[in-house]
């Protein structure tokens, strides 16, 4: 199996417009997808990201505020997936339930471990 990284940018507020009954109902979704990944040896790792923190740019390592909660291009979170190959993992990722959203939103899929093949 090939590991991959899945990073998760929802559209706008995902859950921001939902109802407590909807998040939750999200949230149960969610859950039951990881579980389903676990049982079937093909996840890792998960984790939201929370919308504070810094980022470090340039030469010099300037520190500045972000990633904002209002910028499209937020990781709301990560899923470190096993699969055959970028297709497999391609499949698992868009069995995500942000999918299932109105809002839905973008996930990118990318291989790890390549620095260790060269």
């Amino acid at each position: 199996m090939k590991e991959f990284i899945t990073l998760a940018y929802p559209d706008g507020t995902h859950l921001g417009k939902l109802s407590t009954k909807e998040k939750q109902q999200h949230i149960d979704d969610v859950m039951a997808y990881l579980e389903d990944l676990d049982r079937q040896g093909k996840i890792k790792s998960a984790e939201p990201l929370a919308d504070i923190g810094r980022q470090i740019i340039g030469k010099k390592g300037e520190i500045t505020d972000g990633p904002f909660v209002e910028t499209k291009e937020t990781v709301a979170g990560f899923f470190h997936i096993l699969a055959k190959d970028m297709e497999k993992a391609i499949s698992i990722a868009k069995a995500n339930p942000m999918f299932n959203l109105e809002e839905g939103g973008r996930l990118e899929v990318r291989p790890m471990g390549i620095i260790n093949k060269i």
